[in-house]
């Protein structure tokens, strides 16, 4: 009799072996992104937080943050390749209002946008300036949004430069770019 327990008994104990190391090793929500550490979705009556997935930090399961992670992480994976290629490796955090939805504003170390801003590539743009206002100490505006236009969509730069030189500016990278930009500058 002790023979026909030990099959239910080592299937039972390989059972819970698996099930305990499903649970033990389980990867959080998180966000897969190298320039964004953090995620708040700010709520009227509570805050969600997701974590970048190499803290592999425990978090409560957000429905919103899991419905809208993939997204997220194409936009983020963009503006990831246009900061590779300025050797940019700076880390934010990102603040969603779900109250004022309307409302873009610059954080200690991020921004905190609007759920309606978000829609937009406002997120982009704004994590873009941040990072060229701290990495060029400047505070001029302007300068900053022109430099963010033209890096995150250069298709309004496309047509003069693909008719002056006979290329596309979305094959080049950005040395070809400012190679380009100062060719222009010395025939002039």
């Amino acid at each position: 009799m002790s023979y026909l327990r030990r099959p239910f008994g080592l299937f039972f104990l390989i059972l819970m072996l698996v099930m305990g190391l499903q649970i033990g090793l389980k990867k959080p929500l998180c966000i897969d992104s190298n320039i964004v550490y953090k995620i708040n979705n700010i709520k009227a009556d509570i805050t969600e937080t997701i974590y970048s997935c190499n803290q592999f930090k425990k978090v409560p399961f957000s429905i919103y943050l899991y419905e809208n992670l993939n997204s997220l992480e194409a936009r983020l994976y963009r503006l990831e390749a246009v900061l590779t290629q300025l050797s940019i490796n700076d880390k934010y955090q990102i603040a969603i209002d779900n109250i004022n939805k309307t409302q873009l504003s610059e954080l200690n170390n991020g921004i905190q946008i609007g759920i309606d801003l978000l829609a937009t590539d406002r997120l982009e743009r704004a994590l873009l300036q941040l990072t060229l206002k701290n990495k060029l100490n400047t505070s001029n505006i302007i300068f900053l949004e022109t430099l963010s236009d033209f890096l995150i969509d250069d298709s309004k730069y496309q047509n003069p430069v693909s008719e002056a030189f006979g290329i596309s500016l979305k094959e080049l990278n950005i040395l070809e770019k400012r190679k380009i930009s100062k060719n222009s500058k010395s025939s002039q």
